[in-house]
């Protein structure tokens, strides 16, 4: 997994560090600790140690970020999509969510796959846990999609500690 970065505008950057009320104020505190990289104009933060990053930015913070004034980019913050059936049909804002039974042999109804089956397409695999199912991490769909899909009645979604917790643990 790549790293999770935080790109945005340098004077924003500054109006959130000294305003306390900022709703960037406690993310950008803790981004300058951790070297973040400035031009005139803008700013980078790259995490170097992801599970300390992760520990202290939930994925609900992560999708804030990523839509508040001056930030310009949130990338590759993982984050799991979780659902209580994997019977239950992906919305069509999923990429590649739709498909066409074989017997349509002139591909003129596109059918909406079911969570399993976009899944599984992802190169993913579908984790079973006693509340419904999940899967992850779906990092390079980006945090507007994981909004999206949060928003979308049914689905939820998921940091990668919560994740990590509701795996199946191996029998020994």
């Amino acid at each position: 997994m790549p790293n999770p970065e935080i790109k945005g505008l340098t004077p924003k950057y500054h109006e959130a560090l000294a305003d306390d009320t900022h709703p960037l104020h406690p993310l950008v505190r803790l981004m300058s600790t951790m070297d973040p990289k400035f031009t005139s104009a803008g700013f980078e933060y790259t995490a170097k140690d992801v599970p300390y990053f992760l520990s202290l930015v939930n994925v609900q913070m992560a999708m804030a970020v990523a839509q508040t004034e001056g930030v310009t980019s949130v990338k590759n913050y993982p984050f799991f999509i979780q659902c209580d059936d994997k019977t239950t049909v992906v919305p069509s804002f999923f990429p590649a969510s739709t498909y066409y039974d074989e017997a349509d042999e002139d591909m003129v109804t596109p059918l909406q796959k079911t969570f399993e089956q976009w899944v599984l397409d992802q190169n993913h695999t579908v984790h079973e846990y006693e509340g419904g199912v999940f899967a992850g991490d779906f990092h390079r769909h980006g945090l507007e999609f994981a909004a999206l899909v949060d928003a979308e009645a049914g689905f939820s979604v998921w940091d990668r500690s919560t994740a990590v917790a509701n795996m199946p643990q191996p029998v020994e």
